[in-house]
């Protein structure tokens, strides 16, 4: 077995010396394997929380890889019980209600610890799954989380990350008492934002429970950041000024209750389809997705990642490339997505469509490919972050290329300019955690 590396050690011994810890570990350093040694080292039943794909995939195949062969079983199916006695039990989060429901039933804990693989899929402490899981918080000896993004969306992301962890030590147990301390809220923007030293109070507040590694520690190879910017043909221009103006366009059957439904579909139009009133896909224009086909061209038949948003979106970059992609998203069964896995790191697919909620997070795509393209840039930068080191990540050998497709003058460009923001605060809040 390979030994540990200096920064794997150090998330370990951080882990062992409390009973809960939150490890803010840039994607690709290896939080798997420095879990399972984690559990190695604790000995006893261990419950991990992770994305579907992740439970299916990345932790069984983590655990031959490195040597600790400890008995898995994914609580999934006809395996969605607790009678087993395996020594790591995985579930997604998803599954997380009905799994606190069968653990209240339990008189004695059968696990000793729980991971939350991808913590900040637990930053709405409101949640269904956020309120279920305060019930049964404190019945584990050692409760650990990670997460490369920490600060997704917003700063006040933390609260609910630590709060699964720590059961409100750091943070507190309510959130409105946390917004109403740490923040205000602007009166044109209409958003929360921080008091002057909010920020830093925070850090303070976790810093005894949460740590961070800086992305240098790894020999990670170079990454090209190519923003292009695309132009709308004329017609479509028009109604989409309609859209941005009356929030609806008669011609195209397309009207906007809200400013979030408005925002979704001027993005849509953005990509050069859209879906109607009557649920009608409507071919606007292909500006993306051709350049997507010169994008392929110019990189010699490697295989290429497409992250996508909208149905719209992959139903037009199938159309312009004259073949179903292979797609990873929400209405992708677990077998079939971890075949297409499979596939993927061997090389048979040049090309792999991926929605970022349903693929951005903790799967090891860097065997095949290094080139990504987001056809659809995410609002949140959790996603865009995580979605791009899929590739950009520990094993990957090439340096990577990443397109982002924005067409200018529109709503793209807003979303391009927000994701930078909050990469900002990111980067703030894991520099002083070190």
């Amino acid at each position: 077995m390979e030994p540990l590396l200096p920064h794997q050690n150090r998330a370990i011994d951080f882990a062992l010396d409390r009973d809960s810890s939150n490890w803010f570990m840039p994607p690709g350093f290896g939080k798997t394997r420095s879990w399972l040694e984690t559990i190695r080292h604790t000995g006893g039943r261990a419950l991990v929380i992770a994305p579907k794909l992740v439970c299916l995939d990345t932790w069984p195949r983590e655990n031959k890889k490195w040597g600790y062969n400890f008995t898995t079983r994914f609580l999934h199916g006809p395996q969605r019980h607790l009678r087993g006695r395996e020594q790591i039990s995985l579930i997604n989060y998803e599954a997380l209600p009905w799994l606190v429901d069968k653990l209240q039933e339990q008189r004695v804990m059968p696990y000793d610890q729980v991971i939350f693989d991808e913590v900040s899929k637990m930053k709405n402490s409101g949640s269904v799954r956020g309120k279920a899981w305060q019930i049964i918080a404190n019945r584990f000896d050692y409760r650990s989380g990670g997460t490369g993004t920490p600060v997704g969306a917003h700063l006040s992301d933390l609260f609910g990350e630590m709060l699964a962890v720590d059961g409100g030590e750091s943070l507190g147990a309510s959130r409105e008492q946390f917004i109403r301390k740490h923040f205000f809220e602007d009166p044109y923007t209409r958003r929360l934002e921080p008091y002057h030293d909010s920020e830093q109070v925070i850090l303070d507040a976790i810093a005894d429970r949460a740590i961070s590694f800086d992305i240098n520690d790894l020999s990670l190879p170079p990454i090209t950041h190519i923003p292009h910017r695309l132009t709308m043909p004329d017609n479509v221009r028009e109604q989409y000024v309609l859209m941005h103006e009356e929030s609806a366009v008669e011609d195209l059957n397309l009207y906007a209750v809200n400013a979030a439904v408005k925002s979704g579909k001027l993005r849509q139009m953005a990509s050069g389809g859209v879906i109607d009133s009557n649920l009608d896909r409507r071919y606007l224009h292909t500006a993306k997705a051709e350049y997507l086909k010169q994008i392929l061209d110019d990189h010699d038949g490697r295989p290429v990642m497409v992250f996508f948003e909208f149905k719209a979106d992959y139903a037009s970059l199938c159309n312009v490339l004259k073949y179903d992609v292979p797609a990873l998203h929400g209405a992708t069964r677990a077998a079939d997505g971890a075949k297409i896995v499979r596939d993927w790191n061997a090389g048979r697919l040049p090309v792999l469509a991926l929605h970022p909620r349903s693929a951005a997070y903790g799967l090891n795509l860097q065997d095949s490919g290094n080139v990504i393209v987001w056809y659809t840039i995410p609002w949140s930068f959790e996603m865009l972050n995580q979605g791009t080191a899929r590739l950009w990540r520990q094993g990957q050998k090439h340096k990577v290329m990443c397109y982002y497709l924005i067409v200018a003058e529109t709503i793209d460009e807003d979303v391009y300019s927000r994701v930078g923001e909050r990469a900002n605060t990111h980067n703030r809040v894991m520099r002083g955690l070190l």
